[in-house]
């Protein structure tokens, strides 16, 4: 499984400038990922974060790595998972009898968890976290607090990846603490239907509250979660976040959509921000790379049918044209 975070992007097939792979899982990869950089190979701008599996890895994995840098790649940190995902039923949440949750178990105490976190934030390092259910996202919360505590850093920019079924005291924690929620809204309108069912109707109240967390002032980014995405185009999360529509154009919680600049921003400049790269992509301004796209409709005004139908005319990257539609005709 590869959990990529696209920005400054084009479509499926076209070329991405910049990616987060943030489920790494190994050493080996991340050294082939640096090998073929070395080697000016790497057409795309990686930033790298490392699976662990428990705390007795994480203490080899810590030994063996280091801040690595290099033209095109960065390994940033290392990647924990608390629980599983919700069609398979191992969601960590404090309601045992969902779907969502029935076959659920505790991937690591919360001690241990404890440990491995602080280990990694003494060490500079970011730590993302694969969350889903409600429970989970409190022990990740919990775990950000303790190494804190301990060794109080600013801007840490700790991450929690998918947070599909928050509670609102988490909410507040989250902004409090400084995390960066990374989420998929494309899975509204792929999964959509679905959802209801294996998480009940009333954990459906804090199903993905993207405008709430917004309004709160957490900081929010978009991308997409391999193989659980089936269609890595980053239209499919704008039309997740701006619609909340599943391909049945049934709506879901329609009151938590978001606007399209507010869409867009997730997807570029605040994911950029989730990966400490704001200050170099992320927006269309002097001083940064010119990474940029463009769509075939006007994204703010497009209509749900235009913007299924939307396609990438032309990919530049660094000020270059990289990818160019044989039968666009934007002219440059």
């Amino acid at each position: 499984m590869v959990d990529i975070h696209i920005y400054s992007e084009g479509g499926p097939g076209y070329f991405h400038p910049s990616v987060q792979d943030v489920i790494i899982y190994g050493s080996t990869d991340v050294e082939l990922y640096m090998d073929i950089a070395e080697e000016g190979k790497l057409p795309i701008n990686v930033y790298m974060l490392q699976y662990v599996e428990s705390l007795e890895d994480a203490k080899v994995q810590l030994r063996k790595a280091d801040h690595w840098r290099g033209k095109n790649y960065k390994f940033a940190g290392w990647k924990i998972a608390l629980d599983g995902g919700a069609s398979a039923g191992t969601a960590l949440m404090y309601d045992t009898s969902t779907m969502a949750s029935q076959r659920s178990y505790l991937y690591h105490t919360q001690g241990t968890l404890n440990e491995m976190v602080a280990m990694f934030h003494e060490q500079g390092y970011q730590v993302a976290f694969h969350v889903v259910g409600d429970k989970a996202v409190d022990m990740a919360l919990d775990a950000i607090e303790y190494a804190l505590r301990k060794s109080p850093r600013p801007d840490h920019r700790h991450r929690l990846e998918h947070v599909m079924i928050p509670t609102p005291e988490a909410l507040d924690r989250i902004k409090k603490l400084g995390v960066v929620v990374s989420t998929s809204p494309q899975w509204i309108t792929f999964f959509g239907k679905q959802w209801e069912q294996i998480f009940g109707e009333e954990h459906m109240k804090q199903f993905m509250p993207l405008k709430t967390m917004l309004d709160k002032g957490i900081s929010l980014s978009f991308g997409c979660d391999v193989p659980a995405t089936p269609l890595i185009d980053p239209k499919w999360a704008l039309i997740g976040a701006t619609t909340r529509m599943t391909y049945e154009e049934k709506p879901i919680r329609p009151e938590e959509s978001i606007s399209m600049k507010d869409a867009l921003r997730a997807h570029t400049m605040e994911s950029a921000y989730a990966a400490f790269e704001e200050n170099i992509r992320g927006s269309i301004e002097p001083g940064k790379t010119a990474d940029m796209v463009v769509w075939s409709e006007d994204l703010y005004s497009a209509s749900l049918e235009q913007l299924v139908k939307v396609r990438v005319e032309a990919t530049i990257v660094e000020g270059e044209v990289v990818y160019k539609a044989e039968d666009t005709n934007v002219a440059f």
